[in-house]
């Protein structure tokens, strides 16, 4: 008798082989090799199991009751071709959109409601074709989502850092009041905010704290201040600094991309801006929203104003700092949605 051959460890191929473009092409490459590869394997599988036979006697009187080879799509096996290749399918489309909808450079722009809202949809996302035309839909509609929500989310974490907690003692710092166009209750966000962050830590003594509970308050106020950001910045891994400094025991000082911030055991989280531009920006808008300055603010310079102007100015950030508005209108007064998030070119 010939012995039988053994087959040989297929040689891997060269991962680079695969990596053309940007991260969406390259997931596009593999959806279609993992389909048709898988479709095929399937295919083959379903045709030999006809020959593969059952319940064969042996000398023990027990029986072979089931084909030495089966397959399976996830954890359940199939009886036929079309079954098996209908479920396989659905499962790799979902397993790509997840891929691509769990992405840091995509949704680590969201905030956590949107994000949460995405993120469920993966499992309706199964029923449609991975494709480069589906992607750019989802991508679009993503862009219009957070352009159509980006207002009302900078003005409810205006008010988190402001009105929202002035009842707590130390958060009455937090506001900065100015007289306003047309109204004395108008009010800006200094270099330090001080907001109730409850059950941060564990239990009293702990010198760690709870990371989750820290990312989850900070990620809103970094995703509002990326978004207003229209300048080129290098990405920082909020995520990461938080649980590298829980790690070393840091509580104090954790620098991350437009803040410093405290942790203390009695409940309190203490923001410090490092970035007065983005500071600058975010105050005027919301104080444009929300009528507080003059309706020709940026239009005229400070000398052509009439007082009344002059006095709001000069109560909201002083002559010198509206100059430097007027010579970079283009960075502090762009409205929202003039600076909509490119994915795929980002993605590259």
């Amino acid at each position: 008798m010939k012995r039988a051959i053994e087959h040989e460890t297929m040689a891997d191929g060269d991962s680079s082989d695969l990596i053309h473009g940007n991260f969406i092409e390259l997931l596009i490459s593999q959806f279609n090799i993992e389909v048709a590869a898988g479709t095929e394997l399937i295919r083959e599988y379903t045709a030999l199991v006809p020959y593969m036979l059952q319940n064969i006697p042996t000398a023990s009187n027990s029986y072979y009751n089931r084909p030495i080879l089966s397959m399976s799509v996830g954890q359940k096996g199939f009886d036929d071709w079309a079954e098996g290749i209908n479920r396989y399918l659905k499962d790799v489309r979902r397993k790509y959109w997840s891929a691509l909808l769990n992405n840091e450079n995509i949704v680590g722009r969201l905030t956590s409601q949107l994000r949460s809202e995405y993120s469920e949809s993966v499992h309706k996302m199964a029923d449609y074709d991975f494709s480069m035309f589906n992607i750019v839909q989802v991508m679009a509609e993503i862009n219009s989502r957070i352009v159509a929500g980006v207002k009302e989310t900078i003005m409810s974490l205006f008010d988190r850092l402001t009105v929202e907690h002035s009842y707590y003692p130390e958060s009455k710092a937090n506001i900065h009041y100015f007289n306003g166009w047309k109204t004395n209750k108008a009010h800006k966000i200094g270099k330090k905010a001080i907001i109730p962050v409850h059950g941060i830590f564990s239990s009293i003594g702990r010198d760690t704290f709870n990371t989750h509970s820290a990312t989850e308050t900070l990620s809103d106020i970094e995703k509002v201040f990326n978004y207003l950001d229209m300048r080129v910045m290098t990405h920082v891994d909020l995520r990461s600094i938080i649980h590298r400094a829980e790690r070393n025991g840091q509580t104090r000082n954790i620098e991350c991309n437009y803040f410093k911030v405290d942790f203390y055991k009695k409940g309190t989280m203490h923001i410090k801006f490092t970035d007065q531009e983005i500071m600058d920006r975010f105050n005027i808008y919301v104080a444009q929203c929300r009528n507080w300055l003059p309706p020709y603010y940026g239009e005229v310079d400070y000398d052509e104003m009439p007082d009344e102007g002059k006095a709001v100015i000069d109560s909201f950030q002083g002559k010198e700092s509206y100059a430097e508005v007027r010579a970079n209108k283009g960075f502090y007064m762009a409205a929202i949605g003039e600076n909509p998030i490119k994915f795929l070119s980002d993605l590259s």
